[in-house]
């Protein structure tokens, strides 16, 4: 769209408006293509603390790093005998290497190629952690693992125990778990006598909490690296070490404490081996990465495969607007009644959810005499070695003697990454995920053994939406009374302090700035909005778009190039619906209904509308549900029909999601309007539109400020509502163009 708003200076007072479709094209676009449109969007309000102008734009996308052009090294096939000769003999792997872990070796392996600092971005389940298990084997001395995330450890140490010791001593310690003292008296010792030309390898998995406090574990360090047998540090999951240094000042402390030290500018035949892996990243968080750390990555360090390496289309994704959660947990239990070892997770955001959740299921499970089955929780309100555990025992293989047996787990983003659970079929996330990095790392924790599938639903609501932006902007609340809790992705200070600190790092000095904070502020409700233009939008195949965003770090709204990605069928909302969208669906005359009911004085005389939430579900809703009229002529049941309360949710979300109704958030976070998304366009003596896609600078005509909603490319992706008319109804009052409007009684699964 064409514009002339200067983009929001971070610094300022002003508001936030929600508007930001930079990183999401409204028409079809090539996955190779990383440059984004950005736009500026206004929205008028009477409020006195919101500003009525803002404006986005990634400054990554402006100068993309990653292209297809970028060459992969080939291997020898005398290395690739070598990797997995190392691979079956020292850590049991009967089956051979994947193409992408051979690649990995190859390219950390030779400085010549990346200068051995690699980004290995893969799917879940596609050998990230085996990758480091051979590497730091071929390294040989000491090998550092930064885990952000504590409750990760635990995947990664059962990985690790099992090292056949024949061909050099292997050694994994978690550093978080190790008292003081045994650190003093054991651990460091140890590092100390490892000499160059060692053939054991010592393993050290670390959160940066614990590192950033530890000075005399930092220094043995410091003497391995001179002794030259400090041979690499990684980052396990790097989307959450930039996610947790907003609120994590350890994190921030690293880069003077650990990055600069050991990777000093202009000195690169000093640096260790370093490496990255995750296996979600976008292109905001690699930028934010650098800063964070000092190291420079180049296209050739990045191992990033293309879409078809991204597909897993054997997940039948749902979405359910405002469900009934008795039914979703009764499928959840039928599911776990069919096997003695299958296992259901359940995500959600806060803390409080996590606590309300396992009770209510246990109790369920009492009621259906299936009391055998254990329910977990994992959240950032436990103590590192609660989580640890928790995480081990359910990732464990059933034993029915035991009297402990968790198959269904309740998280939270305290443990949604990382963590490989046997026979997971079912997961429900309930609420919109904060992010999409949440979001398909919570999906790549289902059916990741060969051949199995599964089933992933979401139960989105506008409220699950303002609850997050609600949170990205108070993000110092008190977090127990406003019932986010203190384990919610969106923490300023930090909840997990080891307990076997040395001395206490002044940290001040980290804190983000205020320019900071907006930077990161402005990133993080991007990214809860692109979690609507995914869900809730129509285009491609959502497996493809996935894919897409996967392998890419954009989200597109339709792919042209996707030649080696096939639509999935019927396991995604797209292909069920079979592709309807607005222009097959909903004729112009509903589209001029909505337009109708947008310009009534019911809704004129309300806008901007304070934007509430309850229990009950939230004002913008209620405002249209409540206006019988204008469900009738937008839902067209003139000639019969019924409608029930989420259809009409549905819809609202897929216009927050195009920005046709966009969210004012003041500067100080405590209020939020709705209000109609603007955008400057060129008109011409009529006052028609001429050209909504040129920049206003290059087109000939006059200006004018007009609603988002009388632009044709906003209106692309919304359908017209879930079909499922199996609800009963309410009467409404009647008059010559009614009909029964039906209630909402149960959920909608589009």
């Amino acid at each position: 769209m064409a514009s002339t708003s200067s983009p929001l200076n971070v610094d300022d007072d002003s508001s936030i408006d929600l508007s930001m479709s930079d990183n999401f094209s409204h028409g079809e676009t090539s996955t190779n293509d990383l440059q984004s449109t950005a736009t500026s969007h206004t929205a008028a309000s009477n409020a006195d603390d919101v500003s009525t102008t803002s404006s986005v734009s990634s400054s990554i996308l402006d100068t993309p790093i990653f292209t297809r052009s970028v060459s992969l090294p080939t291997t020898d096939e005398d290395d690739v005998i070598e990797y997995n000769k190392l691979s079956r003999d020292v850590w049991n792997e009967d089956r051979p290497l994947r193409s992408l872990q051979v690649t990995a070796l190859t390219m950390a392996l030779d400085p010549d190629i990346c200068r051995s600092k690699l980004a290995f971005i893969a799917p879940t389940g596609y050998g990230k952690t085996h990758f480091v298990r051979v590497f730091g084997c071929m390294l040989r001395g000491v090998i550092v693992i930064i885990v952000p995330l504590l409750s990760l450890s635990a995947d990664q140490m059962k990985k690790m125990m099992h090292a056949n010791q024949e061909f050099g001593s292997i050694e994994v310690h978690n550093l978080d778990e190790i008292t003081f003292s045994r650190m003093e008296s054991d651990i460091i010792p140890r590092i100390n006598e490892i000499k160059e030309g060692t053939t054991s390898t010592m393993f050290l998995f670390t959160s940066p909490q614990h590192l950033a406090v530890s000075p005399d574990l930092v220094e043995a360090l410091k003497q391995a690296h001179e002794r030259g047998v400090l041979k690499g540090i990684g980052i396990d999951e790097g989307h959450l070490y930039v996610g947790h240094s907003m609120f994590r000042l350890e994190i921030r402390a690293l880069k003077d404490l650990i990055w600069l030290q050991f990777f000093p500018p202009g000195k690169e035949e000093l640096h260790p081996a370093y490496w990255i892996t995750t296996a979600t990243i976008n292109l905001d968080y690699v930028i934010e990465l650098e800063e964070l750390t000092g190291i420079h990555l180049e296209p050739s360090s990045f191992l990033w495969p293309d879409a078809s390496t991204f597909m897993k289309d054997n997940i039948d994704i749902q979405l359910s607007i405002s469900g009934d959660m008795a039914t979703h947990y009764n499928k959840m239990i039928a599911k776990l009644a069919e096997s003695s070892s299958g296992r259901v997770v359940v995500f959600v955001t806060s803390v409080s959810d996590c606590d309300k959740i396992r009770v209510k299921l246990e109790s369920l499970l009492d009621t259906k005499d299936l009391n055998s089955i254990n329910v977990i929780t994992v959240h950032g309100k436990q103590t590192a070695f609660e989580k640890y555990w928790f995480i081990r025992l359910f990732c464990e293989e059933i034993d029915p003697s035991n009297e402990f047996n968790p198959r269904l787990a309740v998280f939270n983003g305290a443990a949604n990454t990382g963590i490989d659970i046997p026979d997971l079929g079912y997961v429900l996330r309930i609420g919109f995920p904060p992010n999409l990095l949440s979001y398909f790392q919570e999906l790549g924790r289902l059916a990741r053994e060969a051949g199995t599938s599964g089933v992933f639903i979401v139960i989105g609501s506008i409220t699950s939406f303002l609850r997050t932006i609600k949170l990205i902007h108070n993000q110092n609340m008190n977090e127990d009374t406003e019932d986010f809790g203190k384990g919610s992705l969106f923490r300023y200070k930090s909840q997990e302090s080891s307990t076997n600190e040395q001395t206490k790092v002044d940290l001040s000095k980290y804190k983000p700035s205020p320019k900071q904070k907006k930077k990161w502020i402005l990133m993080q409700q991007r990214e809860a909005l692109d979690v609507l233009k995914y869900c809730c939008l129509g285009g491609d195949c959502k497996h493809i778009q996935a894919a897409a965003y996967l392998s890419t770090g954009v989200l597109h709204s339709t792919i042209s190039d996707m030649e080696e990605c096939t639509k999935c069928g019927s396991r995604c909302p797209t292909c069920r619906n079979k592709g309807k969208d607005w222009s097959k669906l909903f004729r112009k005359g509903y589209r001029k209904s909505i337009i109708n009911w947008f310009e009534s004085s019911k809704v004129q005389d309300v806008m901007p509308l304070p934007a509430t939430f309850d229990n009950n579900g939230d004002n913008l809703t209620a405002l249209l549900w409540k206006d019988d009229d204008a469900i009738m002529n937008i839902f067209d049941l003139k000639k019969g029909g019924t409608i029930k309360k989420y259809h009409v949710e549905a819809l609202l979300l897929q216009l927050i999601a195009t920005e046709i109704i966009t969210l004012m958030v003041a500067n100080n976070g405590k209020s939020m309007n709705w209000a109609f998304n603007r955008v400057k366009v060129v008109v011409n003596n009529d006052g028609d539109i001429v050209d909504d896609s040129v920049g206003v600078d290059n087109a000939t005509g006059e200006t004018k400020e007009v609603p988002c909603y009388k632009i044709d490319k906003y209106w692309t992706g919304v359908s017209k509502y879930p079909e499922d008319r199996k609800r009963r109804s309410r009467k409404v009052k009647k008059n010559t163009q009614q009909q029964p409007v039906e209630a909402a009684v149960n959920e909608g699964v589009i």
